[in-house]
């Protein structure tokens, strides 16, 4: 009985979010931006990244969207969290709409032919099909609820929640991807995972994922690679005799700062830095030091001094 009843609630559920008029929304072949961020326990690494359409190719006689890749990667400090590696740009591959079939095929990099992306000709209770994204031979994947979610643009999207594991689920969006990330693995996170932050269209945030608060739609800029609105945080004098303050931009109201000898020891941690806190140095020996400003247990700034 409880069986026939869970049921008769999904059907409900469905149904009531697909009362609103939806059209199929294709996925955007320009000016998109789908921000995303990977961490996990124990993996090494983790990384910041978005994936944006790139201009269009010819693959095959067909039109195809291409899609780079421009990220941050941070090795992971069991003390300090997420330490500034590097910055990354790459080419992933490229998409084409199957609007008759509400399919997203994908070519990935150095690959000739396409392969399915995502699938929104899906009804309640479908299994998920094999796709670039997603393995059957590694996971289950049931679509358990259909409904439509206002978005922005202004206009409802098909969601459809997919239930790859044990109390573990993810939604897919018509017209954006699933909420782990446009070109993410579709699998149950065990202890790592990715997470679509924000995708934005025509410079309009379309989606904005509310139980990620944390990382705001802060994207990677273009030019300099480096996050949007980041910028330097000083330490002046330097060189420094003694005594000296740290200088933090206005999108940075404190944070910490760790000093490193070139050997990657750590030598001092001030907490709790605001902007012009005076910083006593007069303890390290005369020679060039690392400094590096964290705030939570995000690097975000690194730079050297030179101590008299």
């Amino acid at each position: 009985m409880s069986r026939y009843l869970l049921l008769v609630n999904l059907l409900a559920l469905s149904f009531l979010g697909l009362s609103q008029p939806v059209e199929y929304h294709v996925f955007p072949t320009s000016n998109a931006i789908w921000r995303t961020s990977f961490s996990g326990y124990q993996v090494g690494y983790c990384t910041e990244y978005q994936d944006e359409t790139a201009g269009d190719t010819i693959i095959n006689g067909l039109i195809y969207s291409k899609i780079q890749r421009l990220g941050i990667w941070y090795s992971e400090n069991p003390e300090l969290g997420c330490v500034f590696g590097g910055y990354y740009s790459e080419y992933m591959g490229a998409f084409r709409n199957d609007s008759i079939h509400r399919k997203i095929l994908f070519i990935p990099n150095e690959q000739s032919h396409d392969t399915l992306l995502y699938d929104f000709n899906l009804n309640l209770f479908d299994e998920l099909p094999t796709s670039y994204l997603f393995d059957p031979n590694q996971s289950n994947g049931i679509v358990t609820q259909i409904d439509s979610i206002l978005l922005g643009d202004g206009f409802f999207h098909r969601r459809y929640q997919i239930n790859i594991g044990i109390a573990e689920y993810v939604d897919i969006i018509e017209g954006i991807g699933s909420l782990y990330g446009l070109l993410s693995t579709i699998e149950d996170p065990f202890e790592m995972g990715s997470y679509l932050h924000c995708f934005i269209r025509d410079g309009v945030i379309v989606y904005q994922n509310q139980e990620t608060t944390v990382y705001p739609c802060n994207l990677i800029d273009k030019v300099n690679h480096q996050p949007a609105g980041a910028q330097a945080v000083s330490i002046a004098p330097n060189p420094v005799i003694d005594m000296a303050r740290v200088i933090l931009p206005p999108i940075i109201e404190r944070g910490d700062l760790y000093v490193f000898d070139i050997l990657g020891t750590e030598k001092m941690v001030f907490k709790t830095l605001s902007n012009d806190s005076l910083l006593d140095f007069s303890g390290l020996m005369p020679g060039i030091y690392v400094y590096r400003f964290f705030q939570g247990r995000t690097m975000l700034s690194s730079g050297k001094i030179i101590k008299m």
